[in-house]
């Protein structure tokens, strides 16, 4: 996994782009709507934070010229950090209003624990 991190200081806003590769690229495929609750779970476990909110939703999208599968999930934690993955099969969108540091760590604590869960 390659993670590339851009912040945007004046909206404390840091925008991931993270590049999957080999096993990990078939995350957007295994992730499944049905399982809220699971995932749920999995956030609040990685970020030692209850979710207040919560949003998942799968579907196709167009890149380039390609249609593709895409998974789409957004949360917020009680501690306020709001978090928005759009997941493709190479690569992951992400937007937080966490610090940089923090950004990094969780995310790629995150996308880790998803890919040991469902691909592993």
């Amino acid at each position: 996994m390659k993670i590339s991190l851009y912040t945007m200081n004046d909206l404390k806003l840091v925008l991931a782009i993270i590049q999957l590769v080999e096993k990990e690229c078939n995350l957007v495929n295994k992730l499944k709507v049905e399982k809220l609750s699971e995932i749920r779970s999995i956030v609040e476990e990685v970020f030692e934070d209850k979710v207040e909110d919560m949003k998942i939703a799968r579907g196709k999208t167009w890149y380039k010229g390609v249609e593709m599968p895409y998974f789409h999930m957004s949360f917020m934690l009680e501690s306020s950090g709001l978090y928005i993955l759009d997941i493709l099969p190479e690569s992951i969108t992400a937007l937080t209003n966490e610090n940089i540091i923090s950004a990094r760590y969780m995310l790629e604590k995150l996308v880790k624990t998803l890919v040991e869960k469902y691909i592993a």
